[in-house]
């Protein structure tokens, strides 16, 4: 009965995908779990451009894929037993590396938890979005074009050329990026490590540690040191204890919730246009847990009565 249960659960997710998308592969590679495919390559074989992939939550990682198709891929999330009311079944779905080469442009990750490397492994790749992921490092030897990056928490940072590109709302650890078009927009991001950026309007961001910006066009930043030049709105030798609810030696916040704006902080409302500087601030404010655009269980319970089960479920919608 049990094993009857986690199939349902997974079932009703899977349903709330078919909404969003017409095509849907369901993939779980938990033993004893029925679903349609047990590893994220056997659904990708099956897969043809526009379908969705999506990735259930498992204690298992899903390995390594090469993509050369245009394919949604959905996971359930990140760092989901540290902030409350994420999923029912707290397991990311992670996988260790993405490689996508010619015939992938135009994709769409959400959701995943990728522990290694996302690679952008052949030139001319465009029209990608990546939103609400884990994405441990983004690596590409490439020109890119047509990529937005939102949402993500990126802790070992990302590089290569980004050309009529979007870098918003999320977390970087470090940032190795360039334009030679002058065509990258980077905003209402949290910087920690090092950060290094050539031709790109840079706004709103908060900056900490190593940063060079080459023929960048800044303003509106709050930096640690002098990372950015007076004026413009940039805020120098900016206190990131006064920033941050939880920036140096804190307990009770999860890794991503800890770049909240506390009262008072120099941040709020320090933007070009009124609005708060860094993660959460903006019109798409970072979103805890990378909890993708479709409703989510994040309660279940069950009972039974007179051979009747009894289902107790609780939903919150997280577009």
């Amino acid at each position: 009965m049990k094993k009857t249960l986690s199939i349902l659960v997974s079932a009703i997710l899977s349903s709330f995908v078919l909404v969003a998308h017409s095509t849907v592969l369901r993939v779980n590679n938990t033993p004893a779990i029925v679903v349609p495919y047990a590893t994220l390559q056997a659904a990708y074989n099956a897969a043809t451009n526009g379908d969705t992939i999506y990735l259930e939550g498992s204690a298992y990682n899903y390995g390594t894929i090469d993509s050369y198709k245009r394919l949604v891929i959905i996971g359930t999330g990140y760092f989901l037993n540290e902030n409350p009311e994420t999923q029912a079944n707290i397991n990311p779905s992670s996988v260790t590396t993405i490689n996508f080469y010619t015939g992938s442009s135009g994709s769409k990750i959400t959701g995943l938890s990728i522990t290694s490397s996302l690679y952008l492994s052949d030139a001319n790749l465009q029209d990608f979005v990546f939103v609400r992921n884990f994405l441990n490092s983004v690596n590409s030897s490439y020109v890119a074009s047509n990529f937005l990056f939102e949402q993500n928490y990126i802790p070992y940072g990302i590089n290569g050329q980004y050309e009529n590109s979007t870098i918003r709302n999320n977390y970087i650890g470090y940032a190795t990026v360039n334009s030679i078009n002058n065509t990258l927009a980077i905003y209402n991001n949290v910087m920690t490590i090092s950060t290094s950026l050539t031709m790109a309007l840079c706004y709103n961001n908060i900056v900490i540690g190593y940063a060079n910006f080459t023929n960048c066009t800044l303003f509106n930043n709050i930096c640690s040191e002098t990372q950015a030049p007076a004026g413009n709105g940039n805020q120098l030798n900016v206190d990131m204890d006064n920033v941050f609810v939880c920036y140096t030696t804190c307990t009770g916040y999860a890794t991503d919730a800890r770049y909240h704006l506390k009262v008072g902080s120099p941040a709020i409302a320090a933007g070009s246009s009124g609005e708060d500087c860094g993660m959460f601030g903006g019109s798409n404010p970072y979103l805890l847990s990378g909890l993708p655009a479709i409703p989510a269980i994040y309660n279940f319970n069950y009972n039974f009565n007179n051979a009747t089960i009894n289902v107790d479920m609780k939903v919150k919608s997280h577009n």
